[in-house]
């Protein structure tokens, strides 16, 4: 019997990560969740059925869990991606973001780990490009094989995963609106100016999970070099 596919998520017990890893693990992967719980916690954290708490920042102990655990892919997903975030403490947004992606590259390189899926907001956003460029210049440089997947807002509710619609980015809106539509009897429709794209957390999540099956056949560990 073929193993099943080994997968590690950066930022497992965030907002995004824990939905994703409920349905990367409903789908039958082996996931081994990584967070540093300075914004998720432990509760969710234990939705992976394994999981290290470590700064994505700290290359040594990034590269000591993937040749560990050796896994098929690595699933990106933590980062300060939020407007808010990024305008109250841009120095520590950039550390992160920029700074926990290109250690994680390093290790990726390092352990050869076969494929990277790097997941962002879709709206772009300085950090954003940067961590583009970086990723574009790691394929051209050392073959990294590497996809960067765009969602639009996320948000809802999963009362079995912790997951609420107080999160941010959303911080009530959908509970405000569906309270303006009780007053109004109807739903009330928003004003061009105050428009979201959104996308509940549970189908980005799915939709996530079916992107990685569509990149892992067939692995190939076999790297370029120049």
């Amino acid at each position: 019997m073929e193993r099943s596919r080994h997968i590690v998520v950066t930022g497992s017990a965030g907002f995004l990560g824990t939905a994703t890893v409920h349905a990367l693990q409903g789908a039958g992967y082996l996931v081994t969740g990584i967070d540093d719980l300075s914004r998720g916690t432990a509760a969710r954290a234990a939705q992976a059925r394994q999981f290290v708490r470590l700064d994505i920042r700290d290359r040594s102990a990034v590269e000591a869990l993937l040749r560990s655990q050796r896994p098929d892919l690595v699933v990106h997903l933590a980062g300060r991606w939020q407007a808010s975030q990024e305008l109250s403490a841009p120095e520590v947004s950039a550390e992160i973001n920029i700074g926990g992606t290109a250690a994680l590259l390093s290790a990726v390189r390092a352990t050869k780990v076969p494929r990277v899926l790097l997941v962002q907001d879709f709206r772009t956003r300085q950090g954003q490009v940067e961590v583009a460029g970086l990723i574009g210049a790691c394929r051209q440089s050392w073959g990294l094989s590497a996809v960067i997947a765009r969602v639009s807002e996320v948000g809802g509710a999963d009362v079995s995963l912790g997951l609420g619609d107080d999160e941010p980015p959303f911080e009530g809106t959908v509970h405000h609106l569906l309270r303006a539509a009780r007053r109004q009897g109807h739903i009330a429709p928003l004003a061009q100016d105050q428009s979201l794209d959104l996308m509940h957390v549970s189908d980005a999540a799915e939709g996530l999970t079916a992107l990685v099956g569509a990149q892992q056949a067939p692995f190939n560990r076999q790297w370029r070099r120049r």
